[in-house]
């Protein structure tokens, strides 16, 4: 789950950073300058749902820059005590071509849903101990929390 909150960090909380800077730097020639919208990504345990998709524990986590229509989803397979097997997901619309009446958002979920459940993942036996063993930490940690 470090690893979850470790890599959002990096990639989304960097471009806020960058993003408020150059804000600032903009409202002192501009005053009326918008705020950027910012990136919204998983920060605590509660930001990961937990699924169970083809008899294995995936952790899923969302992000999004607040746009309409348009996040990124990682799903994530501890399959080693060092390794994790991750499928990154986007759903956005193209400006021109975003429609409410085409339900973008709903459409979306069908297709990843249905994607997520024709993924199959076979594992080492040595891989099955090590995932078990993850696992295992990962819900104390969770309960900790």
């Amino acid at each position: 789950m470090k690893l979850i909150f470790y890599s959002a960090e990096d990639f989304c909380g960097a471009r806020n950073k960058k993003l408020l800077k150059k804000y600032e730097n903009q409202k002192i020639e501009t005053p009326f300058t918008s705020p950027p919208s910012l990136w919204i990504y998983p920060k605590q345990p509660e930001d990961i749902s937990l699924l169970n998709i083809n008899d294995h524990h995936w952790m899923m986590s969302q992000e999004s820059t607040g746009e309409r229509s348009s996040w990124t989803r990682d799903y994530h397979l501890p399959i080693g005590d060092r390794h994790m097997l991750m499928i990154s997901m986007r759903a956005t619309s193209y400006g021109e071509f975003y429609s409410d009446e085409h339900n973008v958002p709903q459409e979306c979920e069908k297709t990843v849903k249905a994607f997520m459940e024709n993924v199959h993942v076979e594992l080492s036996e040595e891989a099955i101990q090590q995932r078990e063993k993850a696992i295992s930490q990962f819900q104390q940690t969770a309960e900790k929390a």
